[in-house]
């Protein structure tokens, strides 16, 4: 018989660290019908692939496994040639889990399910856009492999 009473063990923390980069751009902007391929005014800002840095946690016994994670990316430092439109950082936090299932096979099933919350960095006409993103799967153990389906 197994021993359910597992200490829960947090495994080291983890991060990342993305450097801005600017990639200067030079173009034409778009304005108004895109069927009539009308160009606008000559733009020459400088365009950032942006700054992020995220960090998470997972704790994890015999039967569960929990994890979270948050990140911010840097989005501000861009800058649109379209009045209507303004970029802003983007903040995104996940939580996630996963739940062995009892079995005497050395591949049990694994229920899994998660979700994350985040906002938009595009703000369109001052209106701010946040998604959220909810997440189901089942791990199946079929022969000398393991079938995993999702749905999100």
């Amino acid at each position: 018989m197994e021993n359910e009473d597992v200490p829960v063990r947090e495994l080291p923390p983890n991060g990342v660290y993305c450097f801005v980069y600017d990639i200067g751009m030079t173009g034409y902007s778009m304005l108004g019908d895109f069927s009539t391929a009308e160009t606008g005014n000559l733009y020459n800002e400088k365009q950032f692939i942006p700054q992020r840095i995220g960090g998470g946690l997972t704790f994890e016994n015999k039967r569960w496994v929990v994890t979270g994670d948050y990140s911010w990316m840097q989005w501000s430092r861009n800058h649109s040639s379209v009045s209507s439109v303004k970029y802003i950082d983007q903040h995104r936090a996940n939580l996630g889990t996963v739940f062995i299932m009892p079995s005497r096979k050395p591949n049990p099933v694994e229920l899994m399910m998660g979700v994350g919350y985040s906002n938009s960095y595009v703000v369109l006409k001052q209106g701010k856009m946040y998604n959220l993103d909810l997440s189901a799967g089942a791990a199946f153990p079929i022969r000398e492999t393991v079938v995993s389906l999702g749905v999100t």
